[in-house]
C-alpha cells in the first residue's frame, strides 16, 4: 500500500479505531496476552463455567429480605434462562461450526445485563457498599463501573481497553464523590458511609474508593509501559472486589442469602470479562456492525420498559382538572360544541383528539389515560430520532432517558392536561422542518397551538430562524402555520361567537398576576441536570468544536466558514445547528413561561422535550471529551489543554449543590444563623434556620422530621412493576428538607387515587333516575356522572374557582341553570371552589339541599394523623311539596353587617377614655 493510500485510509477510518501500528509504541496494542482470544476452546470453557456458576445460584434455595424478595426471585430467574440460552446456544454451535464465534458478543450482553439487574434492583440484598446515596445515580447503578474497568484492565493494554477501563474508573469515582446534599449538609457521597455500623460499610466504601483511583492510575501506567503487569493487577482487584464484598458480608452478617448473590456477581463478571476481552481484541464483522445496535435497542427498550412500569401506578381515577377534560371531549363526540354549548378555558384541540378516539373506541379510564401517555412516547422518540440522526446514539439515549424521567412530565403524562398534545405536535412539527418538509412542519405546528397557548414561543422561535435556511421553505412553513391556526381557531370563533375569545384569551387574561419566582425555582430543584445542561450545552459545544472532538462512536462533522455564533450555521453544520435550534426553542418557551400571570409547574413540560436534547447532548459531549483524552494519552499525544475536558464533568457536577441551594431558597430567606435547643431526651440539638419567606415551602421549620408513605400496588401489571419499582425507586420515607429524586415524589403522589369513585357512582346509579343530573366541584363531579352514567346539568363541567372570581360566571346564573335541568345531586368535596364550608353558607343550599350521604376516600389525598380523611359529600335537592314548584332556585344571599370595630381606649389621668 501506498503512502498517499495509507494517508487516505487513515483519514477515513472510525473515530476511535485503533491506528495501524507503525511503531513500536503502537505496535504493542498486537502483543499476546496470557489468554489468547482466539483460542475458541479455552473462551467457550470459561463461558460454560459462567453458565454453570448462574445455574448454581437458582438452586441454591437461600432466604431474600422480604423487602426486595420479588426482585431478587426475578434477578435469579433471569440468571437462569441467561445460562440455559448459552448453554443451548454452545450446542448449536458445536453442530453447525460456525456460532459460537459469537459467543464473546452474546455472553457480554448477557452478563451485563444480569449485573445490572442485580445491582440495580437488589442493592440490598448483599448490603453492598454502594448502597444509600451512591447506589445509583439517575437510576444506574454506579458500582457497575467496578467490573466494567476491571475486566477492561485485565483484558489488555490496547486503546479500547484505555478508553473503557478509563470511562468505567470515572463511573466509578463520580458515583462515590458526587456530592450529597442532605437537609442543609452538601458533603461527598463516600462521607456518607463513614457512619454505619461497626465500620465495616465504611471500611468498604473507602477500599472501593482507593480501587477505582488504583484503576485509574493503572489505566495511564498502561498507556505508557507495555511491559508493566500494574494494570493487570488492579483489574483482578476491581473483578474481585464485589464478591470478596459478600464474602465479607456474610462472615459479619451470617445471613444465607449473601450467597446467592456471591454467586451471581461471580458468575456474572466472568461472562463480562470473557466477552469484553474477546472484543477488545478481536472484533469479527458481525459483532462490529450489529454490536451497537443490539445495545442501542436494549437500552432503548429498557428505559420505555421503565417508564412504563412507573406509569402502571397511575392507571386509576385521580381528582384533578383531567376529569373535566374527559367529560368535555365526550360532549364533543356526541356534537355538543365547546364555547358554544359548555364553558372551555383552553384552544379547541386539546378536545377534539380524545373526542375523535372517544368517538371511534368509546369513553374508557383506559382509552382516555392511553392519549397523554402515547403522546408523551411519541414526544419521546421523536427527540431521540432528531439526536440520533443529527448527533449520535449516544446523545439521543441520554436525551430519551432525561426527557421521559423528568419528574414533572411523569406527573403531567399521567393527566390529559393538553399539555403532552402540544409538547409532541411542537417536537414533531421541528422534527419535520428539519427533515426538509416545511408545509407539513407548519400544519402541525399550528396544531401545537391550536392544542395549548404556551406553545406559541416555541412555534414562533421556529418561524423566526426558518428565514436562514431557505426563502422557499421558510414561506412554507410560514404558509402551513397560519393557514392552520386561522382554520382551527377562526372555525371555532365563528361557530362560539364571543365565547371562544372569552374562554381561550380572556378568562387567562382576567387572572390576578401572581408571584412566579416560587414556581421556578421549585421546578428548578426538581430538574436541576435538564436547566444546568440546557446552560453548558453552549459551552460544551463550542469547546468539541475548539478541540475537534467528535462525538462517542460518530464521525467528525466538518466545520462551515464563519463564526460559531453565525446564523447561517443552523443549517450548514446539521449536528451542531440542530442543537442550536432546539436550543432556543426551549429558551424562548422559558421566557414565554415567565411572562404569564399565574404559572403552574406542569406547564414547563412543553420545554422538556428541547431541555433533554441539550442535556443529552451535554452529557455525550462530556464523556466524548473525555474519551478523547484518554485516547490521546494511550498514543502519547496529550496536550496542555486536557485541563479544560477535566473542568466540564466538574461544571456538570454542580447541579447538586445548585440543586440544594434551589431547596434552601424555595423553602428560606434570609440570613442563616444557628440556634441550640433541647429535645425531648434533654440532649442539645442545634438546627440551622432562616427567618421563614413570604409565601414558599415552610418545610424547613421541621427540617429533618421522617415523613412516611405508604406502599401502593400497582393498577396494573402488578406481578412485574411491583418488584422492579418497589426495589428501584421506591422509598417509604423521606427527611424534610432533604433533597429527593423527583421520581420518587412522582410515585408518592401519583400512586394516590380516587377509591372511593366506585361506591359514589353506585349510589348515584341507584338512587337517581336516568334524566336526572348532577353538578358541583369540577375536580369530582366528571368522574361521577361519567361513573354513574349520568349528565353533569347545563354543561356546567367547568366549575373552577377562577371563572367565578374573574367575573365570566357568578353563582346565580349557576343554581339557575342547573336547577331547570332537573338537578339532583350537588357535590362538594374539600378541594376545589365548591367545597362543604362554602356551600353551606349559601342560603340556595340551606333551603333547597340537604346532605344525602359523605364517603370518605383515604387513598386520594395525603392526611396528617388525628384528621378525618379526604371525602365527597352529595347534597340531595328537598322533594318539594307541590310538583309544579321548580326544584330549586338561586337564592340572594343577605348582605351582612360587618361586626363592630373595637376601638383601643386608654384613659386619661381623670379616668375618661380617650380615643
Amino acid at each position: 500500500m501506498g503512502k498517499k493510500a495509507r494517508k487516505k485510509r487513515s483519514g477515513h477510518q472510525a473515530p476511535y479505531s485503533p491506528p495501524e501500528p507503525t511503531t513500536p509504541e503502537q505496535g504493542r496494542e498486537s502483543a499476546p496476552d496470557c489468554l489468547e482470544p482466539s483460542d475458541s476452546r479455552l473462551t467457550n470453557l470459561l463461558v460454560l463455567v459462567g453458565a454453570a456458576i448462574l445455574l448454581a445460584a437458582a438452586a441454591f434455595t437461600t432466604p431474600v429480605p422480604p423487602q426486595n424478595s420479588g426482585a431478587a426471585q426475578l434477578v435469579r430467574n433471569a440468571a437462569s434462562a441467561a445460562a440455559v440460552c448459552v448453554l443451548l446456544w454452545l450446542l448449536v454451535g458445536y453442530y453447525w461450526q460456525s456460532i459460537p464465534r459469537y459467543t464473546p458478543t452474546l455472553v457480554l450482553t448477557l452478563g451485563s445485563g444480569i449485573l445490572l439487574a442485580l445491582l440495580g434492583l437488589c442493592p440490598e440484598w448483599a448490603q453492598l457498599p454502594m448502597r444509600g446515596i451512591g447506589e445509583r445515580l439517575w437510576g444506574f447503578p454506579i458500582a457497575f463501573g467496578a467490573p466494567i474497568a476491571g475486566a477492561a484492565l485485565w483484558s489488555g493494554r490496547s486503546q479500547r481497553s484505555i478508553v473503557i477501563a478509563g470511562l468505567g474508573c470515572c463511573l466509578l469515582i463520580v458515583g462515590l464523590l458526587q456530592p450529597h446534599a442532605h437537609i442543609t449538609d452538601l458533603r461527598l457521597a463516600i462521607a456518607h458511609h463513614i457512619y454505619p455500623w461497626n465500620g465495616h460499610v465504611s471500611a468498604g466504601a473507602a477500599g472501593l474508593l482507593l480501587l477505582a483511583v488504583f484503576g485509574l492510575c493503572s489505566t495511564v501506567i498502561s498507556a505508557y509501559r507495555a511491559e508493566s503487569s500494574f494494570p493487570r493487577v488492579a483489574g483482578l482487584m476491581l473483578l474481585a472486589y464485589l464478591p470478596a464484598w459478600c464474602i465479607l458480608h456474610y462472615e459479619i452478617s451470617g445471613h444465607p442469602h449473601i450467597a446467592s448473590a456471591f454467586i451471581l456477581i461471580l458468575g456474572a463478571s466472568l461472562w463480562l470479562t470473557v466477552g469484553l476481552r474477546g472484543l477488545l481484541h478481536d472484533v469479527p464483522k458481525w459483532t462490529r456492525e450489529w454490536l451497537p445496535l443490539i445495545l442501542e435497542a436494549t437500552g432503548v427498550i429498557a428505559v420505555l420498559f421503565l417508564w412504563i412500569l412507573l406509569k402502571s401506578f397511575t392507571w386509576r381515577w385521580s381528582t384533578t382538572d383531567e376529569n373535566i377534560y374527559f367529560y368535555g371531549a365526550t360532549l364533543l363526540a356526541d356534537g355538543t360544541l365547546p364555547y358554544r354549548d359548555f364553558f372551555f378555558a383552553h384552544p379547541p384541540m386539546h378536545l377534539i383528539v380524545p373526542a375523535i378516539i372517544f368517538k371511534v373506541f368509546g369513553f374508557s379510564l383506559t382509552t382516555a389515560k392511553l392519549i397523554p401517555v402515547t403522546a408523551t412516547i411519541g414526544s419521546a422518540l421523536i427527540s431521540y430520532s432528531i439526536m440520533r440522526g443529527m448527533i449520535g446514539r449516544l446523545a439521543a439515549f441520554f436525551t430519551l432517558g432525561s426527557f421521559l424521567f423528568a419528574m414533572e412530565l411523569l406527573q403531567a403524562s399521567t393527566n390529559l392536561n393538553g399539555v403532552n398534545l402540544a409538547a409532541f405536535w411542537l417536537i414533531a412539527g421541528t422534527a419535520l422542518f428539519l427533515r426538509r418538509k416545511p408545509l407539513l412542519a407548519g400544519i402541525v405546528l399550528g396544531l401545537a397551538v391550536s392544542t395549548g397557548i404556551y406553545a406559541l414561543a416555541g412555534a414562533l422561535a421556529l418561524l423566526a430562524m426558518a428565514p436562514f435556511s431557505t426563502r422557499n421553505r421558510a414561506l412554507r412553513l410560514t404558509s402551513g402555520f397560519l393557514c392552520t391556526l386561522v382554520l382551527i381557531n377562526g372555525g371555532f370563533w365563528y361557530l362560539g361567537g364571543d365565547q371562544f375569545i372569552e374562554g381561550v384569551y380572556g378568562f387567562h387574561l382576567l387572572k390576578a398576576k401572581k408571584p412566579l419566582v416560587g414556581v421556578f425555582l421549585k421546578t428548578l430543584y426538581h430538574h436541576t441536570p435538564l436547566y444546568l445542561g440546557m446552560l453548558l450545552a453552549p459551552v460544551v459545544g463550542a469547546w468539541l468544536r475548539f478541540r475537534n472532538i467528535p462525538m462517542l462512536f460518530e464521525s467528525m462533522e466538518p466545520e462551515a466558514k464563519g463564526s460559531f455564533f453565525s446564523p447561517m450555521k443552523l443549517y450548514s453544520e446539521p449536528g451542531l445547528g440542530t442543537i442550536k435550534i432546539l436550543w432556543l426553542q426551549g429558551l424562548a418557551l422559558l421566557v414565554q413561561l415567565a411572562l404569564v400571570n399565574e404559572l403552574y409547574s406542569f406547564y414547563f413540560v412543553i420545554a422538556f422535550p428541547f431541555a433533554a436534547a441539550a442535556l443529552g447532548y451535554t452529557v455525550a459531549g462530556i464523556i466524548s471529551a473525555c474519551a478523547y483524552e484518554f485516547r490521546m494519552l494511550a498514543t502519547h499525544a496529550r496536550t496542555s489543554l486536557w485541563w479544560g475536558t477535566a473542568l466540564l464533568p466538574i461544571a456538570f457536577a454542580s447541579w447538586v449543590p445548585l440543586a440544594a441551594e434551589a431547596n434552601w431558597v424555595f423553602s428560606r430567606s434570609g440570613s442563616p444563623h444557628t440556634t441550640s435547643q433541647k429535645n425531648a431526651s434533654g440532649e442539645m440539638v442545634t438546627r440551622r434556620t432562616r427567618p421563614p419567606a413570604k409565601g414558599v415551602n415552610p418545610e424547613f421549620l421541621i427540617a429533618g422530621e421522617k415523613r412516611h408513605y405508604r406502599w401502593i400496588p400497582p393498577a396494573a401489571l402488578e406481578e412485574l412493576s411491583g418488584p422492579i419499582v418497589k426495589a428501584l425507586f421506591w422509598r417509604d420515607h423521606r427527611l424534610r428538607m432533604a433533597m429527593t429524586p423527583g421520581y420518587r415524589h412522582y410515585l408518592w403522589q401519583k400512586s394516590l387515587y380516587f377509591d372511593a369513585l366506585p361506591e359514589i357512582a353506585a349510589y348515584v346509579a341507584q338512587n337517581s333516575a336516568p334524566n336526572e343530573t348532577v353538578a358541583g366541584n369540577s375536580l369530582v363531579a366528571p368522574a361521577v356522572a361519567l361513573a354513574s352514567k349520568r349528565r353533569i346539568a347545563a354543561h356546567f363541567v367547568d366549575t373552577n374557582a377562577k371563572r367565578f372570581k374573574t367575573g365570566i360566571t357568578d353563582l346565580d346564573t349557576f343554581f339557575s341553570s342547573v336547577c331547570d335541568d332537573n338537578l339532583r345531586y350537588l357535590i362538594t368535596s374539600p378541594s376545589g371552589y365548591f367545597n362543604d364550608r362554602m356551600v353551606q353558607s349559601l342560603p340556595t343550599v340551606r333551603r333547597f339541599f340537604r346532605p344525602a350521604k359523605h364517603f370518605p376516600s383515604p387513598m386520594n389525598k395525603f392526611t396528617r394523623a388525628g384528621r378525618a380523611p379526604w371525602g365527597v359529600t352529595l347534597w340531595e335537592v328537598k322533594p318539594s311539596k307541590n310538583p309544579k314548584d321548580k326544584r330549586c332556585a338561586w337564592v340572594t344571599p343577605e348582605r351582612q353587617q360587618s361586626p363592630r370595630r373595637r376601638t383601643n381606649r386608654r384613659t386619661s389621668g381623670g379616668g375618661k377614655p380617650v380615643k
